[in-house]
């Protein structure tokens, strides 16, 4: 997490001194110094809403650009990726790996619970298993459980996200969700996601 350094140049962009930022922002001087000599690594729940509302922006856009070091000059597929790891982030998942590859499979990420860390997920975008060949909702739906049953590690969810401002992903998302999945390991979570307000619109579990 970038918060030094994130911290910092937002302070001097913004032309003022750690006293007056601090004010700013709600916190006492020494939590700015202690930030930006990298004493402070991750910011807690009231410098994060504060930040956010310093730079009109959402909590999890601000997370998402302590997370991802120049989160605001990618594409919009990766904006959208970003965005919805940096909420699993907000509540209460570690990232343990970027863009992970298991079994020829890759992923956005791979999660952990901060409190029950033997416990990890895998999170994909639904974007890469839709493909206009799946000529019928069997194909499709396959498309979707094949790469969850071909882990091999140690996972007990598959996230598998989609843009609720894509109708194609919206679509296949209620397509999924009238069905119900017996009899794999793994629990497949398919979680409706607005980048744009960075709002979990529902999920729902597969199995």
């Amino acid at each position: 997490m970038h918060l030094k350094k994130y911290i910092r140049n937002l302070r001097l962009s913004s032309g003022l001194s750690q006293s007056n930022f601090a004010k700013e922002l709600g916190v006492s001087p020494s939590t700015i110094k202690k930030i930006e000599y990298g004493q402070t690594k991750h910011p807690g729940k009231k410098l994060l809403s504060n930040i956010a509302k310093f730079e009109n922006k959402t909590e999890i856009e601000v997370l998402t650009n302590l997370i991802f070091k120049g989160a605001e000059k990618d594409n919009k597929e990766s904006v959208f990726c970003n965005r919805f790891i940096a909420y699993m982030f907000s509540k209460g998942w570690n990232i343990i790996n970027l863009n992970p590859t298991y079994n020829n499979h890759s992923f956005i990420a791979e999660i952990c619970q901060r409190n029950a860390p033997i416990y990890n997920a895998l999170v994909s975008d639904a974007s890469k298993y839709i493909s206009s060949n799946l000529k019928n909702d069997i194909d499709i739906i396959f498309n979707f459980i094949k790469p969850t049953l071909q882990i091999n590690k140690k996972t007990k969810k598959h996230y598998i996200v989609f843009d609720s401002n894509n109708k194609q992903n919206v679509d296949t998302y209620y397509l999924l969700k009238s069905q119900k999945i017996y009899n794999l390991k793994i629990k497949i979570i398919i979680s409706l996601f607005d980048s744009n307000t960075c709002r979990l619109i529902e999920e729902y579990n597969l199995n």
